[in-house]
């Protein structure tokens, strides 16, 4: 449990709240005197919590795509090396607590994350830290919390050959039970099978998907027209500033000003051009692969490893908790409708008043 270290006791150790530099994703605030999120850097510590959380990621994965996202060193504005990534995902600053002179305290600063997600975190690192054979046989790590307090789910051997997982206590006892690995796989090979549309409207849907493509596209082609006519505006309308400023017309000064100003619309306009570019190509695939998926995941789950049935649960729950024998889960869109259905039968009234999907 951390201490809690007040405010009077900083200030008899000659100490400001925070007692040194701000680490990466917080800014030291000289009107508080502490540490505040960093509105630029914080949002991608929370992503780095997050998809390593997942465990589908490696730290060398985890760094290139914090680089992409622009996470850089304060000091030298280059990317972060998978040392100071490590490093980041170990520190328990960004969950509220933070160690000083070897002992942890609880922190007066806003967290950036959990203090669960920050557990899973260090239960990854150590799944990490096992030999292969222990990483395999952990297989549903990471895809349940506790019905009870809501802590992380963990894996153990028992008598070196059966798997148990269990709440890890991490708020002290709560009186939820153990289970064995092979039960937990097949009361989520339960709510995987939740997840499937029969056939006829499998078909129907696949039409409707391939008919508002054609409206998709058109939309996206008079999107496109509309940005081009202003991303034309914008090149002119810089052009025009330049000959100002080497006419002497404008000074330098207000040619930064208007230049950058500018750029940055153009930036925005490709940016969303971009994006209406993708979403035309993709909408009917990413619909027809969703379709696909809802139709087999059953099937495909059974024939799966552990390993692989984790990953299709993680694709198809956005939680999931456990109390004393029972899984409560959460799907994720669009698969929470086509679970719905099959709980409460109403395929055919869900058809009747949604013949056409949304545009």
């Amino acid at each position: 449990m951390a201490i809690d270290l007040s405010s009077e006791t900083f200030n008899k150790l000659g100490m400001l709240p925070w007692p040194s530099v701000a680490p990466v994703g917080y800014v030291n605030s000289p009107v508080t005197r502490r540490i505040e999120p960093d509105p630029e850097r914080a949002p991608v510590i929370v992503k780095l919590f997050e998809w390593y959380a997942s465990g589908e990621l490696s730290l060398k994965a985890i760094t290139k795509k914090a680089a992409a996202a622009g996470l850089t060193n304060r000091s030298s504005g280059q990317p972060l090396v998978k040392a100071k990534i490590h490093q980041i995902l170990q520190n328990p600053i960004y969950c509220g607590d933070f160690y000083w002179l070897g002992h942890l305290y609880e922190g007066h600063h806003e967290p950036l994350i959990s203090r669960d997600l920050y557990q899973r975190v260090q239960q990854v690192f150590e799944a990490a830290n096992h030999p292969k054979q222990g990483k395999r046989q952990h297989a549903f790590v990471g895809l349940l919390t506790c019905g009870r307090c809501g802590c992380a789910y963990t894996g153990e051997i028992k008598k070196e050959q059966y798997i148990y997982y269990h709440c890890t206590g991490y708020r002290g006892a709560c009186g939820n039970t153990y289970i064995r690995e092979e039960e937990l796989a097949r009361l989520l090979g339960e709510v995987v099978k939740r997840v499937r549309i029969p056939t006829e409207l499998a078909d129907k849907v696949a039409e409707a998907l391939r008919e508002s493509q054609s409206d998709k596209e058109q939309f996206a082609r008079t999107t496109l027209m509309r940005l081009q006519q202003q991303q034309l505006l914008l090149r002119t309308k810089l052009d025009r500033a330049y000959d100002d400023r080497l006419g002497g017309r404008i000074s330098d000064e207000l040619w930064s000003s208007k230049s950058t100003e500018l750029e940055a619309e153009l930036q925005r306009v490709r940016a969303e051009m971009a994006r209406h570019e993708r979403a035309s190509h993709e909408y009917e695939a990413t619909g027809l692969q969703i379709l696909e998926l809802a139709q087999s995941a059953y099937s495909l789950y059974v024939t799966q490893n552990a390993q692989e049935q984790a990953r299709l649960v993680k694709m198809l729950l956005s939680n999931c908790t456990f109390d004393r024998g029972s899984l409560s889960p959460t799907y994720s869109k669009p698969f929470d409708l086509s679970a719905k259905g099959t709980e409460t039968g109403d395929w055919l009234l869900r058809l009747d008043s949604n013949q056409q999907p949304s545009g």
